[in-house]
């Protein structure tokens, strides 16, 4: 195997992008990838949560649709090796599978949650 300073191998390739690029490839693949990994997903849990007061079990979480993704930022933090990602106007339609008892005898089943206009922001250090 080849080292970082060697000569590039036949068939090998390189890729340089500056920021601009990387954010234009940002716009383009945040969507397409929600698609594909978040539509229909389902997230086991085995949360649960028991007090005198109450009783939380939550057993899994299905991703119906995600949408929106009105703001999708990714830049670099200039004079440090951090980036910037900024998803914003998440929107995710979603089955709950959970049950919550307030004082154990007021039951709640919770089978659908709309998730509107969320963002997650974080910077990425290297």
């Amino acid at each position: 195997m080849a080292a970082w300073n060697d000569k590039p191998l036949p068939g090998a390739l390189e890729l340089y992008f500056n920021t601009t690029g990387l954010n234009n490839l940002w716009q383009t693949a945040v969507p397409i990838g929600a698609y594909f990994g978040l539509d229909g997903a389902v997230f086991n849990s085995t949360l649960e949560d028991d007090s005198w007061f109450y009783t939380f079990i939550l057993n899994n979480v299905t991703i119906v649709q995600a949408n929106g993704f009105t703001e999708k930022i990714l830049d670099y933090d200039e004079g440090t090796n951090n980036f910037h990602v900024r998803v914003a106007g998440i929107n995710l339609e979603t089955l709950v599978n959970a049950e919550f008892k307030a004082l154990n005898v007021i039951p709640f089943v919770s089978t659908a949650v709309n998730v509107t206009n969320m963002t997650v922001d974080f910077k990425v250090a290297a």
